[in-house]
């Protein structure tokens, strides 16, 4: 193990504080986005938007952060993750506001997708380097889960209140409020400091992570983007509104919090493999259980299975992928990990609406549904070979 995983973070020195307020400034973000993230998709159909425009709003928001990417971990190495993460709230501020304009000027769409893709690759990488330093490898699991419980609580609860004040008041409230919030989580990161030292990115581009791992994350994200944008979709075609989706995704929350807690448990004992291989086998039977739904009952009861699921694969793949970039060398493999991810979103709307095109609308989300369930197995491509060195000491990052 290196004495530096990051230049900017002394390891033995932040398991409190610099923890915690990551712990509640991504929970507060997770609460800023959960208001409205699901009804995005949902909030272009109802402004009488083309399947066409909505799927291109994405493909150019993710294709935006594959193109980051790069830029991104440079900018981290020079300023610091967490001045990066600041950074990034301001942005998706600017970008919940250009949301919010829509109506009025639709010509905000696509510029409004690629400050948006700014914003979601300049968090998401400094996040993962971030968390990659501060958390501690003896005790990954555990602080992982609590990670998890805070924003679950937050990203749980966020689609009843934004549902709710969406049907009963217009999703611009509920933007508003997202922008608010964005704002306030910037607050906790203020409160330590982050020493700078700047320095070099040397990256090697997908050349770090291990094609398997790639892999493993081309199908995680897949699957991400159909159980938290498609299927909500898919939710809103059966109960036309923003209040009941809200109740279906929130209804779980009691089952995802006590699952985060005991699987943060048994990964600290060595259960992450045995977890990843049951939780991603349980998750592809909660995707083909997603194709028969037709009432809101049904869509309520797969859609706590899944949350559940959801935590039973998530959990032991996050372990392993913040492994792999301590192994691998954080920036590089980060990156690479990234890019893959997010060529999966690009992927999955550009499929959706080829589907789209020659199935309709329902027929095209259900057989994302199919296809999430046979990715599956891939998630178990993220386990750690044994005989993997550690990076050496001044090993590129």
């Amino acid at each position: 193990m290196p004495q530096q995983l990051h230049d900017h973070i002394k390891l033995h020195h932040v398991h409190f504080n610099e923890v915690n307020e990551l712990y509640i400034s991504l929970s507060l973000r997770a609460f800023a986005i959960g208001l409205v993230g699901i009804f995005v998709p949902i909030y272009l159909l109802v402004l009488g938007l083309p399947m066409v425009a909505i799927a291109g709003f994405f493909m150019v928001m993710f294709g935006t952060k594959v193109l980051l990417h790069p830029l991104t971990a440079r900018m981290s190495a020079r300023f610091g993750p967490k001045h990066i993460i600041v950074l990034s709230y301001i942005v998706s501020f600017v970008y919940i506001m250009m949301l919010y304009a829509l109506p009025q000027y639709m010509w905000l769409l696509y510029p409004a997708a690629v400050i948006g893709g700014i914003a979601d690759g300049w968090f998401w990488l400094s996040r993962h380097i971030d968390w990659a330093a501060v958390a501690g490898r003896k005790k990954a699991s555990s602080e992982y889960s609590w990670l998890l419980i805070f924003s679950n609580i937050a990203m749980t609860m966020a689609p009843l209140i934004g549902g709710v004040v969406a049907s009963a008041f217009g999703i611009e409230y509920a933007l508003l409020g997202a922008g608010a919030g964005l704002l306030l989580a910037i607050y906790p990161l203020l409160k330590t400091l982050e020493p700078v030292v700047p320095r070099r990115a040397n990256l090697r581009l997908l050349k770090a992570a291990p094609w398997q791992h790639l892999a493993a994350n081309f199908a995680m994200n897949f699957q991400s983007v159909v159980s938290v944008l498609f299927w909500p979709i898919f939710i809103y075609l059966i109960v036309l509104s923003y209040d009941a989706i809200g109740v279906i995704v929130s209804a779980s929350l009691l089952l995802v919090l006590l699952t985060a807690w005991f699987l943060g448990r048994l990964g600290d004992r060595g259960k992450n493999t045995q977890i990843l291989k049951s939780g991603s086998r349980l998750r592809a039977l909660v995707h083909i259980a997603r194709v028969p739904v037709q009432s809101f009952p049904g869509a309520m009861a797969v859609n706590i299975a899944g949350d559940v699921t959801d935590m039973l694969a998530s959990t032991p793949y996050a372990i392993r992928f913040y492994e792999g970039a301590r192994r691998h060398g954080v920036t590089s493999y980060l990156v690479d990990m990234e890019i893959a991810g997010d060529a999966a979103k690009v992927a999955s709307w550009a499929l959706l609406l080829v589907l789209y095109i020659f199935l309709g609308l329902g027929a095209a989300l259900i057989v994302t549904f199919v296809l999430a369930a046979v990715l599956m197995p891939l998630l178990r491509w993220i386990e750690i070979p044994a005989q993997s060195p550690e990076p050496l000491q001044g090993q590129a990052v």
